[in-house]
């Protein structure tokens, strides 16, 4: 009976010491991470920060609001999120004419790197994007 108990007990702390971080739960940007630029650059950049969010379901779905609401789905490999968007601003990214079938913002990818620890995400923006800040974004998680 003891050996058992022993077995159970070795069984469950090794199954602890390998299980990985999750990506679950509500993010915010590491204000940390921004670069300081002098003048209003920097300033406005630390002020739309403080109104980003993001969360991961473990439903595999995410939302984020920034200047507006985004949603998608997530595949986690190792410490990597791929988010593909499914929603922008309420409106279907599939129903979003951009001109170009394969360039569509359902269509790009990007990519959350969960730290070792668990405690920061950097998200990458797509390849190729344009506009805003093409910088990757440091995230933390969010205060309880």
């Amino acid at each position: 009976m003891r050996l058992r108990g022993a077995l159970f007990l070795a069984v469950c702390l090794v199954a602890a010491g390998c299980s990985r971080p999750s990506v679950v739960g509500k993010w915010v940007v590491d204000e940390a991470s921004i670069p300081s630029t002098p003048g209003m650059g920097g300033d406005l950049a630390k002020q739309f920060a403080k109104a980003v969010t993001l969360e991961f379901k473990g439903d595999k779905t995410f939302s984020m609001n920034m200047v507006f609401p985004v949603e998608g789905t997530y595949e986690l490999n190792g410490n990597t999120a791929t988010m593909k968007l499914t929603k922008m601003n309420g409106m279907e990214t599939t129903k979003m004419n951009t001109g170009d079938a394969n360039q569509g913002p359902g269509n790009a990818a990007i990519l959350a790197t969960l730290s070792d620890d668990g405690k920061s995400l950097t998200l990458t923006p797509p390849a190729g994007a344009t506009g805003g800040t093409n910088q990757p974004f440091k995230f933390v998680r969010a205060p309880s």
